[in-house]
């Protein structure tokens, strides 16, 4: 299974790493696209993320 441990202390700190997963999978769409442990371990970070968001702002945005 993938390994679904998120990082980031902070929305900024978790949402950097994001963008980090992001450019080391490429596009999901291209050729092939994203493997299952891909999606698994890129939907659990933006889950945290989206977390902090909410637990900082009080809202999703």
């Amino acid at each position: 299974m993938a390994d679904e441990t998120v990082t980031g202390e902070t929305p900024d700190e978790a949402h950097a790493m994001l963008l980090r997963l992001q450019e080391e999978y490429g596009r999901p769409t291209r050729e092939g696209g994203w493997t299952v442990e891909q999606h698994t371990r890129w939907d659990a970070q933006r889950r945290h993320w989206r977390g902090l968001v909410v637990t900082k702002h009080g809202y999703d945005g």
